[in-house]
Parts: structure tokens; C-alpha cells; sequence
């Protein structure tokens, strides 16, 4: 096996800082090369990129960019579409009054 591709866990206390709530459910794991993989708290799956806004989606159930998580319970589902909702109403009020 090539030592260059081992990941390395980030520490959980670093990715908790982070004040998106999403980061409560994934945790953040650096392979070597530097790419980034997000493994749901939930399921243990690991995701390869994409960022935090996409594992919410796959928090929140919504399809396109990545599978809807089968083990995220009703309670969490609800929050990461209500967060996700909020991002959207952002963004398009922003470019609104440009």
C-alpha cells in the first residue's frame, strides 16, 4: 500500500470551531496528498470533496449533486433544509442590491 495515500483524521475540537452546523455531523479527513474527505457522523460513509454546503445537502435529503443520507433521523433532515433554505434567501438578496 503507498504510504502518500493514508489519511490522517483532522482533530474533531478544529472542525467544531467551524460554525456551520453542518460540521456537527461530518468529520473532516486530510489524506496526505492534501484532498479532503467528509465522513458522516451518521452513516460512516466517506465523501470525497465537494464541501460542506454539499454534505448538508446530503444532510437535508436533497438530491443532484450527492445521494440523500438514509440514516440522518427527521429532526436533522428538517434543520440542514431550513439552513440550506436560509443560504439561498442570502445569496439571492445579495445579488438583489448589487
Amino acid at each position: 500500500m503507498d504510504s502518500s495515500f493514508e489519511p490522517s483524521i483532522v482533530s474533531l475540537q478544529t472542525v467544531r470551531e467551524k460554525k456551520n452546523p453542518g460540521w456537527n455531523h461530518f468529520s473532516l479527513i486530510q489524506s496526505s496528498d492534501g484532498k479532503k474527505h467528509y465522513k458522516c457522523l451518521h452513516c460512516g460513509l466517506t465523501y470525497k470533496g465537494g464541501g460542506i454546503n454539499r454534505m448538508k445537502q446530503y444532510l437535508a435529503g436533497i438530491k443532484g449533486n450527492i445521494d440523500s443520507g438514509k440514516k440522518v433521523s427527521h429532526d436533522i433532515r428538517q434543520q440542514m433544509q431550513e439552513n440550506l433554505k436560509g443560504i439561498t434567501g442570502k445569496t439571492r438578496s445579495t445579488r438583489i442590491f448589487r
